[in-house]
C-alpha cells in the first residue's frame, strides 16, 4: 500500500513471491505509482498471473483487513504508516530493519523483520511463515496490541512534553 513503488522495495518483493512454493498465494499491490516496469517483473519471476495492481483506493483498511500478511520491504522509511494501519487492523507486517516502524514488529510473533530488503532468501521465509501463520488470531491480536496505545492525543502530548524540556534547557 502506497507509492513510491522503488522504495518500497516491489522489484524485491516480487522476486521472493515468485520463490514461495506456496503457488496459490496472491499480492495485491495498491497506491499510486507507474507499474509497467513491475508487471514486466512478475511475468520475469513468474507471477503475473497472481499479482494484481490495484491503483489508488480512498479506503484501505480493507485491503488491510482482507490480507493474510503486510509485505513491506522498503529501502528507507522514517516511520511507514501503511506498517502502523496494517497492525492496527490485525494485520502481520514484514518489513525491513530501515523502517523506523519496525520498532513495533515483535518477530514471529506479529511479523518478521528482514535485515536488508535485497534479502530474497530471508523475505521468502518470512512470507512463507506468516502466509501459513498470518490468520492465527494470536498473531492478528498480537499485531494490533503493538500500536493500540497509539493516539493523536499521546503523540501530540509526547511532543509539547519533548518542546517544553527543550525550552527549559535551552
Amino acid at each position: 500500500v502506497g507509492s513510491g513503488f522503488e522504495r518500497k522495495g516491489l522489484t524485491y518483493l516480487l522476486q521472493a513471491f515468485g520463490c514461495l512454493n506456496n503457488k496459490t498465494s496472491h499480492l495485491w499491490v495498491v497506491g499510486k505509482g507507474r507499474t509497467a516496469s513491475y508487471r514486466r517483473a512478475a511475468e520475469r519471476f513468474g507471477v503475473a498471473d497472481r499479482v494484481k495492481f490495484w491503483g489508488p483506493v480512498a479506503e484501505t483498511a480493507p485491503f488491510y483487513q482482507a490480507a493474510t500478511v503486510l509485505a513491506l520491504p522498503t529501502l528507507y522509511d522514517p516511520c511507514s504508516n501503511v506498517v502502523l494501519e496494517a497492525l492496527a487492523c490485525g494485520t502481520p507486517v514484514i518489513t525491513t530493519a530501515a523502517n523506523g516502524a519496525a520498532e513495533f514488529i515483535a518477530p514471529g510473533e506479529n511479523g518478521a523483520i528482514v535485515p536488508q530488503p535485497d534479502d530474497i532468501a530471508g523475505l521468502t521465509e518470512a512470507l512463507a511463515t506468516f502466509l501459513t501463520r498470518g490468520r492465527d488470531p494470536e498473531v492478528r491480536w498480537a499485531a494490533a496490541q503493538a500500536v493500540a496505545g497509539l493516539s493523536w492525543e499521546s503523540t501530540v502530548a509526547q511532543t509539547l512534553e519533548v518542546l517544553a524540556e527543550a525550552a527549559r534547557n535551552s
